[in-house]
């Protein structure tokens, strides 16, 4: 070999070694080239600063108050994570997909979110101070009370987003689709304060936990299987809307206009859950579940709550005046010193209820149970009760009031009647089998083939002819 094809090889040699050190050292890592130490820490601890994470799959994961800062989530899977609180200040997201995430209450101040997919994502309460969020996509997300001042929004996707209460004072970029976004008492860019009327607005399907609605127009607004637990709707008016199906747990409706709502088959149970002075006149509560709720004090006039489940709810001074209750649940209900005139409560369960001085006058009972119900009180005339399983058993019915009620076979044994008036009711085949009648009027009633057997008469004899 000649010394200049010696040259030559060395040459080429040296080139070869340079280029490959320069593609190990200055090629930039694919997205997928995240550190597994890293993905390690973050999955047992939640917290990791700086760590690098592009392209790494952290879908579904939860995190709570863990922090973030200034990762490298670049290209990362984050759908469907539950993030509560979480501390993301720098950290870079670009083209990160947080598609229905939950991110309440987390810092995004500063991170880089450019392209990335919010689509659904939960940012109520979200901090985006200075947020880079071009063509991000938060098309239906919930974007209540987030603060995004001075955030870049060029080209940012707002189609269907719920904006209630955000501030963007400072931001700057022009987003798109903001026309199509439901806005509502939003601090702009320009330092006003947006209108907030959505009436008529189509928000069905929604994820709204923790929205702030109180006091908002919200008539004949579409609210169908949308989620709304913990939401604040206080003093709103929602006469016409339609809440079928909707998840209501927890929600504060204390106040809220709800005439002629439709919420069948909607889910408003919980003792968190507050009604209190609320008016759901002629509103459609048909298979409703309402167990445990607070409705104290308010108008249930006219309402239909067919088939619902009342059990153990709060109803103190609660109106239920012509209201539709057949078939409905109500076991330990606190129903005392309600309206209940005029209502059908057919087939319903009242057993251990509190009924104390409540109104059931001319009332339809068919079939009602009331066993060891708490009735001291209470204002029973003209009531319509009969049919199988309708029972007083070991009820206190001290000082209530049955005049002229038709209660044909109804089951009194071992209830307290002391000082019950039965003037002119229908007692035809009443079994008051061990009961308490002492004091109590029987004056104009139909007594035909009563049952008498242990039973102190309101004179205090005991009398037992009706033993078998």
């Amino acid at each position: 070999m000649t010394r200049n094809q010696i040259k030559q090889s060395v040459f080429f040699q040296n080139w070869f070694i340079s280029m490959s050190l320069f593609l190990l050292f200055f090629t930039p890592f694919g997205v997928d080239a995240f550190n597994e130490r890293h993905l390690k820490t973050i999955s047992d601890a939640g917290h990791c600063k700086r760590c690098d994470l592009r392209g790494a799959f952290l879908a579904g994961s939860v995190i709570v108050e863990g922090d973030l800062s200034r990762a490298r989530l670049q290209g990362a899977d984050l759908q469907g994570v539950y993030f509560q609180g979480v501390k993301l200040y720098k950290a870079d997201l670009t083209s990160a997909d947080l598609s229905g995430a939950y991110l309440v209450e987390s810092d995004f101040s500063k991170t880089k979110l450019v392209n990335a997919r919010l689509e659904g994502s939960n940012l109520t309460g979200t901090m985006l101070r200075d947020a880079d969020l071009s063509g991000a996509s938060l098309e239906n997300a919930n974007v209540t009370r987030a603060v995004l001042t001075e955030a870049n929004l060029e080209g940012t996707n707002f189609s269907g987003a719920v904006l209630l209460r955000a501030d963007l004072s400072g931001a700057v970029g022009n987003p798109l689709y903001m026309e199509e976004a439901i806005i509502c008492y939003v601090i702009q860019n320009n330092g006003t304060i947006s209108n907030c009327d959505l009436t008529e607005s189509d928000l069905s399907d929604m994820n709204l936990s923790g929205v702030d609605l109180s006091g908002v127009n919200l008539a004949r607004v579409k609210l169908a299987d949308s989620y709304l637990t913990r939401a604040d709707l206080s003093a709103a008016n929602l006469t016409s809307a339609n809440l079928a199906g909707a998840r209501l747990n927890g929600a504060n409706l204390g106040g809220a206009n709800l005439s002629h709502a439709d919420l069948s088959g909607a889910d408003l149970s919980g003792f968190e859950t507050n009604l209190r002075n609320s008016t759901l006149r002629s509103a459609n509560l048909y298979a409703a579940n309402l167990r445990a709720v607070d409705l104290s004090f308010s108008d249930l006039s006219y309402a239909n709550l067919v088939n619902s489940d009342l059990s153990g709810i709060f109803l103190f001074g609660a109106s239920y005046r012509g209201a539709k209750l057949e078939n409905v649940n109500l076991t330990r209900a606190n129903l005392s010193g309600s309206d209940l005139s005029r209502t059908l409560l057919n087939g319903s369960d009242l057993s251990f209820s509190d009924l104390s001085d409540v109104n059931l006058e001319g009332a339809d009972l068919v079939s009602v149970s009331m066993i060891e119900a708490q009735l001291t009180g209470a204002n029973l005339r003209k009531v319509y009760m009969s049919g199988v399983g309708a029972n007083f058993i070991r009820a206190k019915l001290v000082r209530a009031r049955f005049s002229d009620a038709y209660l044909k076979k109804v089951d009194f044994s071992g209830a307290d009647l002391q000082d019950a008036d039965f003037t002119g009711a229908d007692l035809t085949a009443v079994n008051f089998t061990d009961a308490n009648l002492i004091g109590a009027s029987l004056k104009g009633a139909k007594i035909d083939r009563i049952v008498l057997c242990g039973t102190v008469m309101p004179n205090g004899e005991i009398e037992n002819k009706g033993c078998l």
